[in-house]
């Protein structure tokens, strides 16, 4: 009889050990049905267009910037902005990710201009495949591109020249110009038409040597090898103008590593911690900056204004502005 209740208590205790397994095990896949239910159901943004930035300087604080400005003209305008190329394990080329845009039939493309015939090609491409184009901070002569959004290359010219006479002395003699290779062509000759005829107008009580150097900024050994020879040379200049972001930091760490500071003036471009830094310290002397936010977002307003009107202004113009030691402190502010 003992035996018999001891087989049911432990026929019992099986059954309910199995019971709470049961029930454990429904709960789990109630659990797991729900979750994929809800995600199932999630809801997502949706936007009546799509547009892409396209650029070659991904890891450039200007183009960050832009960015940012084009991604809250967006969100006013119910376009979602796509920069293209970032995190990918792959580098790609501005033409290849202009092809990659056609393929995926993009609504727009924001592109950081050059002049080169391999994007003025890729432009005319989108265009014929129906995709507008917004070329920014440098211009394709010649293309199709819907509209350009930036400062002239004569006034660009002009600013740095007027920079040059403020530092200048009669000691002055030498002025280098660093550029970037990508742009050379007419924007170049803008550029230095825009220089020489102030220098000539407005510094015409000095006597100065003007030349320009064209570096390929995204191939970081060129740069500073061409650096380390200017400095190191028998003729080193004076003035050295730096025409973007990226030369703009590797002049001034130059001037710092070769023992030239107060020796060569630096005037430079856009702004960053590291440039701020160095205008703070009176290494860089001036940088020319413009409004990096209002070109990403005039840019997108001006896609947006293309869709519902057909129309839209064939050269957008931003201001720019110039940063020194007496204003520096109200750009720490906006960094």
């Amino acid at each position: 009889m003992k035996d018999k209740k001891k087989i049911i208590v432990v026929f019992l205790m099986i059954l309910i050990v199995l019971m709470v397994i049961l029930i454990g095990m429904m709960i789990y896949w109630r659990v797991r049905i729900m979750r994929q239910i809800n995600a199932d159901t999630q809801t997502y943004d949706t936007y009546s267009w799509h547009y892409v930035m396209i650029t070659d300087k991904g890891n450039s604080t200007f183009w960050d910037h832009v960015y940012e400005g084009a991604a809250t003209a967006g969100k006013e305008c119910d376009a979602y902005i796509e920069k293209m190329g970032e995190g990918l394990a792959v580098t790609y080329s501005k033409e290849e990710m202009i092809e990659i845009a056609i393929y995926s039939k993009v609504d727009g493309i924001l592109l950081e201009g050059d002049e080169s015939d391999s994007q003025r090609e890729m432009i005319d491409r989108a265009v014929e495949a129906g995709i507008p184009v917004i070329t920014m901070l440098n211009d394709n002569y010649g293309s199709r591109r819907l509209s350009f959004v930036g400062i002239g290359n004569y006034d660009i010219g002009r600013e740095y020249a007027r920079e040059v006479i403020k530092v200048a002395t009669k000691d002055t003699k030498d002025v280098l110009l660093l550029g970037d290779r990508t742009y050379e062509g007419n924007g170049w000759n803008l550029i230095m038409n825009g220089f020489s005829d102030t220098i000539r107008n407005e510094g015409n009580h000095l006597e100065l040597n003007t030349s320009l150097a064209t570096l390929n900024s995204e191939d970081p050994f060129e740069v500073q090898e061409t650096l380390r020879e200017i400095f190191l040379g028998d003729s080193v200049p004076d003035v050295v103008v730096c025409l973007n972001e990226v030369n703009t930091v590797n002049a001034y760490q130059a001037v710092v590593d070769y023992n030239m500071v107060g020796q060569v003036k630096i005037i430079g471009y856009y702004m960053s911690d590291t440039i701020l830094n160095a205008i703070g310290k009176q290494v860089i002397t001036s940088s020319i900056v413009f409004d990096a936010d209002e070109m990403g977002h005039l840019a997108v307003e001006a896609l947006n204004e293309y869709h519902k009107t057909g129309y839209v202004s064939d050269y957008i113009t931003i201001e720019d502005e110039v940063i020194n030691k007496n204003n520096i402190e109200e750009y720490r502010e906006h960094e």
